[in-house]
């Protein structure tokens, strides 16, 4: 039976109880291997998803914020919506910030299961234009949803209800515009939610066909068996509109008919020999909340402990015509800290 590589947890080297070398780890980017898993989930196929959309802010002082929900647990095509944070009126088609979205025309599988999960922001406003704030929210507490009847929609209450948790929970990251367009740090990383939806392809099947219906189920459904936490953004209204580039990333484990050319192509996920480290690297991005980190940028390394001298001196230098050799070490990247990534 074929296996995934098993990819070590965060180096020795950059020391174990790194934040940001942990932190990478979950990181999708840079990333071919699953991470490692408590239990077996059986044969998957690793796919990366991808999305890149823009989002333009509301315009004025009495403006309303605009919320974007990244979830990744929901277990269907559309795992992505922008609400207005007053009305709670779904953005027309905001779906389109969902990295699954391509999965509900063609190749739907059977099941899925998010691995990895990212988003990288980017202000483009030029720098006479930008202003305000954007705050980021990642929680392993599941949502109330209060639907407006049959629709996409949230009451304005449940809409007004996630702005103000997300401007006052105390794992709340808030940058501004300028920071925002300037800054290597522009990646927030998702956690595993909990520990029996993360290890699980939940109890139903995988929503393929685009449609509010199945929007709403999957949404409904996703905060019954979390697996991923969930991302909220909120863009505050500006003086004037501010083009965001959002790029949104998951690695995703996913199961496809058996007889099919991908069933055939799926290999046997990696289990985890040091559950209690998992665990550490699992709560260490959770407890982050809206941190953004650099995705290119390399936890620096801890200082090795000196050897200890044996008392016989240093040893004789050679002598002419032996020579000296140097051994550079090799690139560390995809030893679970996160490698080059492409620029959003």
């Amino acid at each position: 039976m074929s296996v995934y590589a098993k990819k070590t947890y965060p180096s020795k080297v950059y020391g174990e109880d790194n934040v940001d070398s942990q932190i990478s780890y979950m990181n999708p980017y840079g990333k071919l291997s699953p991470p490692s898993n408590f239990l077996s989930l059986g044969n998957f196929c690793c796919i990366t998803n991808k999305s890149q959309n823009h989002l333009t802010t509301n315009v004025g002082a009495l403006g309303a914020p605009k919320i974007l929900w990244i979830n990744f647990s929901a277990r269907a095509s559309v795992n992505a919506l922008v609400y207005n944070g007053s009305t709670g009126v779904v953005e027309t088609n905001s779906h389109e910030f969902s990295t699954m979205l391509k999965y509900g025309t063609s190749d739907t599988p059977l099941q899925s299961k998010c691995l990895r999960g990212a988003v990288k922001l980017l202000n483009l406003t030029n720098s006479n234009d930008r202003g305000s704030s954007v705050s980021i929210l990642q929680i392993s507490s599941p949502i109330d949803l209060e639907y407006d009847g049959t629709t996409l929609n949230l009451t304005p209450a449940c809409a007004t209800n996630i702005v103000n948790m997300v401007k006052s929970h105390p794992r709340t990251s808030t940058y501004s515009a300028n920071y925002l367009a300037n800054s290597k740090e522009n990646c927030c990383v998702v956690g595993p939610a909990v520990g029996s939806g993360y290890n699980s392809y939940g109890s139903e099947p995988f929503l393929g066909p685009v449609s509010d219906a199945n929007t709403r189920l999957g949404f409904e459904r996703s905060q019954k068996e979390m697996s991923m936490n969930n991302l909220f953004i909120v863009f505050e209204s500006s003086a004037a509109a501010n083009d965001y580039l959002i790029q949104t990333m998951s690695q995703d484990g996913l199961r496809f008919d058996g007889g099919s050319l991908l069933g055939q192509m799926q290999k046997a996920s990696p289990i985890t020999d040091n559950a209690e480290r998992l665990k550490k690297i699992h709560d260490t991005v959770s407890k982050a909340g809206g941190k953004l980190i650099d995705p290119d940028k390399q936890p620096p390394a801890t200082k090795a402990k000196p050897e200890k001298s044996s008392g016989r001196g240093q040893p004789k230098p050679k002598s002419k015509g032996q020579g000296t050799t140097i051994v550079i070490s090799g690139d560390r990247k995809g030893k679970g800290i996160g490698g080059k990534n492409t620029p959003i």
